[in-house]
């Protein structure tokens, strides 16, 4: 089984689904497990300099800053 769709099962309520309606669920488990096997498009990132105007900043940067940003609050 998909490691998504396992972690939902396996969650205590992951996102509420637990109170979502059935048809909810099964539509959203349905995306996980597309998303597991297909990947999650995410368009045309020669664009997204243009969208952002600036060069976008990597995952790691990102999460470099967060965690700096949240040692300094303390």
């Amino acid at each position: 089984m998909p490691h998504l769709v396992r972690g939902i099962r396996d969650s205590s309520n992951a996102r509420g689904i637990r109170s979502w309606p059935p048809e909810a669920r099964s539509a959203y488990v349905g995306m996980m497990t597309y998303y597991d096997a297909n990947g999650l498009p995410a368009g045309n990132m020669a664009d997204l300099p243009n969208l952002l105007g600036r060069k976008p900043t990597s995952y790691e940067h990102f999460a470099r800053r967060l965690a700096a940003s949240r040692t300094e609050s303390r």
